[in-house]
């Protein structure tokens, strides 16, 4: 899923020339079905932004319990959740998909001193927390945020 229609032109090019073996879908992934409007020039730094903002584009938006289309349900999911600062609302939106045998890898940025997402996922979720230790060299799982402190 990609909601910027230069990223997903890109994200097209590279389904194709992998025989289409994969699905692709132009649409932002929140809390609510609707629409979002995109901020931003380059795919790091977008935004989804205030439908106010000066060239701002329109996108579908999609919360991932309305993909239904899909029947994600008979699938071992792996969901990499990059969705520019709207995580908790995806994964709220997802609540349904979250409780099958599914996996969300997803980043906890380290200008996030309070571990926001982490801190969802551990007190709003079923799901296990692990991150990368590279002091250990494996994925450990955690209780707290506490580890992704350093």
């Amino acid at each position: 899923m990609e909601p910027s229609s230069s990223n997903y032109a890109g994200l097209r090019r590279n389904a194709l020339v992998n025989d289409d073996r994969f699905e692709t879908i132009k649409s932002a992934i929140g809390e609510t079905s609707g629409t979002a409007y995109l901020s931003g020039r380059k795919h790091a730094s977008m935004t989804i932004a205030d439908p106010h903002v000066e060239g701002g584009e329109a996108v579908a938006m999609i919360s991932l319990d309305d993909m239904d289309r899909m029947d994600l349900s008979t699938k071992r999911l792996v969901l990499k959740l990059d969705v520019e600062g709207t995580e908790i609302a995806g994964m709220i939106g997802g609540a349904r998909l979250l409780k099958t045998d599914c996996r969300v890898i997803c980043e906890d940025h380290g200008n996030d001193p309070l571990h926001t997402v982490s801190t969802h996922i551990l007190n709003h979720t079923d799901l296990q927390l692990f991150c990368y230790d590279p002091d250990a060299g494996r994925y450990i799982h955690l209780k707290n945020t506490s580890p992704l402190d350093r």
